[in-house]
């Protein structure tokens, strides 16, 4: 939420703005560009306008985007190489389309390693998350889309190999999240329409609004004058405790643990108040419903929860020249990934909270 507009920043398919306006760090790919390497990705989330991404596909879920944001002289090479460019939109947004995006991606991303060969390409699929959002988590859905994405990974290394390319290749495939199957939605911005501090005609005149990240949800108490904001806060806090299908409730002083801003950091978009639903639960940001508990017929996937929600847990795997072979990991953290990967072009990540996981390496690196 903007609280100077009062109006909702929506992330989803880049709609709320480039990458040099909402990444404020280093990324993997601004790591490696100031090493002197190429650098691609396709589908790859926050990349719109990417300076230092030489081939450039950011994840759009409108076709105008797509026309108007990925690399012109790369999409033009893509088109007229005969791949159906023109439906990434249509098959990025439809879910019964979604093995067709996932195609389109890899063919996109074989043409990459033919003609570019960049030193880092990023790939991200989304068959597996959209059917689990649908279908729920651990579904025969969910099989038939990971063994679909293995046969799709089998054609890069195919490709790798056929340029000869397999041997000095690093290749890294993990996910971003797990999901939890969740039956229940809660409506928070029905509970505050009911108290009189939501207005569903004009949601921007709120003195109390949600949004919601499915199994988490960001409160923001709007009220300006100090007095009767503190009192409200009370109010809403008291309120939300009360509410059932809410696990966890973070306040300020607690929120740096879970990696979000305190007061005084980043306060134009800053929630008061960071929910974390029930196991079977999650947060729906609509305000037209009656009920604030609404049970659904079936489960459906969601994610979103916070980070040590066992349905947070996600995998990693590295294979490569460089790979220690048959060797597993302990647990680690998704912030020690891009540390470690840069360390193989020699570039660093001084802004991140990771560190370079040297036992991966059949040499130590540091």
């Amino acid at each position: 939420m903007d609280r100077e507009t009062k109006r909702m920043v929506e992330h989803y398919g880049e709609k709320a703005g480039g990458k040099e306006e909402t990444v404020t760090g280093t990324t993997l790919y601004d790591a490696v560009k100031a090493v002197g390497g190429t650098t691609a990705a396709i589908c790859w989330p926050k990349t719109r306008g990417a300076e230092n991404i030489d081939y450039n596909i950011p994840e759009f879920y409108e076709q105008e985007a797509f026309e108007t944001h990925c690399t012109p002289s790369l999409w033009k090479e893509l088109r007229d190489a005969g791949l159906p460019v023109g439906s990434y939109g249509a098959w990025s947004k439809d879910f019964a389309r979604g093995p067709m995006q996932d195609w389109l991606s890899t063919e996109a991303a074989k043409y990459m390693l033919r003609h570019k060969q960049p030193n880092l390409l990023l790939l991200h699929y989304l068959l597996p998350d959209s059917l689990q959002h649908q279908y729920g988590a651990c579904s025969p859905e969910l099989a038939w889309a990971a063994g679909y994405i293995d046969e799709r990974i089998g054609d890069l290394l195919k490709t790798l190999k056929e340029l000869g390319l397999e041997e000095n290749t690093e290749l890294f495939i993990m996910s971003d999240h797990g999901l939890s199957n969740a039956i229940r939605g809660v409506y928070p911005n029905v509970l505050f329409k009911r108290n009189g501090w939501f207005h569903p005609e004009h949601p921007e005149l709120s003195q109390v609004r949600a949004v919601s990240n499915g199994g988490s949800a960001y409160v923001y108490v709007m009220e300006e004058d100090a007095a009767e904001r503190s009192a409200l806060m009370d109010k809403v806090l008291i309120l939300l405790k009360q509410t059932e299908g809410i696990a966890r409730i973070i306040i300020a002083g607690d929120m740096s643990r879970w990696g979000l801003p305190e007061e005084g950091e980043c306060d134009r978009y800053r929630p008061d108040f960071v929910l974390e639903a029930k196991n079977d639960s999650f947060f729906n940001m609509g305000y037209e419903a009656d009920s604030v508990i609404i049970v659904r017929e079936k489960p459906v996937g969601m994610h979103g929860y916070f980070v040590d929600h066992p349905s947070s847990e996600a995998f990693f795997l590295a294979a490569g020249p460089s790979v220690r072979k048959g060797g597993k990991l302990p647990s680690i953290s998704a912030l020690d990934i891009a540390p470690t990967i840069a360390g193989l072009f020699g570039a660093a990540l001084p802004e991140t909270d990771g560190i370079l996981l040297s036992e991966l390496w059949r040499k130590v690196r540091s």
